[in-house]
């Protein structure tokens, strides 16, 4: 209709038919529902909210660091429905996303909130009933003893601050079919890591092959690594917009997942190569990366969370650039002083030497000859 409209001058007609599509859209959405059925609404917020703050405070975090992106037509899916159609509602779901108070103290106004946002309020915070996900708090050492994780010199530096355990309701197509293949196939735990505003999707569709780079060094296809501190390197932090976070103005994220040991998995392991990396450019796929070519052949078990400044005891939370930059300070400092001190010596043992160069150039002071 659109090129139709325009290739004959007619573009006023084509707004016009685009604005009645939208306006008879939102009168769909404006629908009230029973008092009941609000009811049940506010009862299934206050019962989340109250029982999964933190849980409820990611969630909202994640969603908002979508929403806020520039490449937001991209990463943001899913997107509320209330808000979509034939062009998605972006603004508006801004400004309310933006009223919320701190997810810890939004049981108090629940009843004061108009429907539209407290509709959007519960997508976002309680998506088990339209996408058959949900999210739970859990220790540290809890998420270490169920992977079989094995601490190394660097891992201190991988600690996340939060871990959040991802469990599936049983008719999420994916989780059932995954449970099947993982019962002949077998499975093995990797990480991933990515930018902050690409986990609404990651979370709630799960890792896509169709998101990965065609310059991908080993191929194309979704990458992860056995190892924690290889996978953190590719975490990038990003900015929380969500108001009042308890994880701060900035916090990342890993994904660790069951990855079947199937024909489409390719991985290398204590020197032996599984599958064959017959269109990568980089050569041989070093020990412990993993990459997976079908996403039905790998599902999220766990979310870790990082959060900067604000580290957890014993660990060390820094983005891996400024890792990096840190790292280039301190030896350029240390380089410095070096530098220093040889031309302190060297200045005391040639102090003649040095006068007499003065001298040349107008110099009369005598030199002090040292003892």
């Amino acid at each position: 209709i659109r090129d139709f409209c325009l290739s004959r001058g007619l573009g006023d007609v084509y707004k016009r038919q685009v604005h009645h599509t939208v306006k008879k859209t939102k009168k769909k959405q404006q629908v009230k529902p029973t008092k009941k059925e609000r009811a049940d609404i506010e009862a299934r917020l206050r019962e989340v909210l109250t029982t999964s703050p933190t849980c409820c405070d990611l969630l909202m975090s994640l969603f908002t660091s979508a929403l806020f992106h520039l490449r937001r037509s991209t990463i943001c899916e899913p997107f509320p429905e209330d808000f979509d159609g034939p062009e998605r509602n972006y603004d508006d779901a801004v400004l309310y996303v933006s009223s919320f108070p701190p997810t810890k103290s939004c049981v108090e106004g629940i009843s004061r909130m108009p429907l539209v946002p407290l509709k959007l309020l519960k997508w976002i915070v309680d998506p088990m009933e339209e996408e058959g996900i949900q999210i739970k708090s859990i220790d540290i050492d809890q998420f270490q003893r169920e992977v079989g994780f094995k601490a190394t010199h660097d891992s201190k530096f991988s600690a996340p601050t939060h871990v959040f355990v991802v469990e599936y309701s049983d008719w999420h197509p994916h989780y059932v079919s995954f449970q099947e293949k993982k019962s002949i196939f077998g499975s093995i735990i990797g990480y991933h890591g990515s930018s902050l505003e690409n986990f609404h999707s990651i979370l709630r569709n799960g890792l896509d092959e169709t998101f990965s780079k065609q310059s991908s060094l080993f191929g194309e296809g979704i990458y992860l690594s056995e190892s924690r501190d290889v996978a953190y390197n590719f975490l990038k932090l990003g900015r929380n917009h969500s108001s009042g976070s308890i994880f701060g103005e900035k916090i990342g994220c890993l994904a660790c997942c069951e990855v079947l040991k199937h024909a489409g998995v390719r991985r290398k392991e204590n020197g032996i190569v599984y599958e064959d990396l017959k269109d990568a450019e980089g050569g041989s796929l070093p020990d412990g990366y993993i990459v997976v070519l079908d996403n039905s052949l790998v599902l999220i078990k766990y979310l870790l969370v990082y959060t900067y400044p604000n580290a957890s005891p014993g660990s060390a939370i820094l983005q891996p650039a400024e890792r990096r930059k840190r790292k280039i300070s301190v030896w350029f400092y240390l380089l410095m002083v070096y530098g220093i001190l040889l031309i302190g010596l060297w200045i005391m043992h040639g102090n003649t030497f040095v006068y007499r160069k003065l001298n040349t150039f107008g110099w009369k002071s005598s030199p002090v000859k040292l003892d």
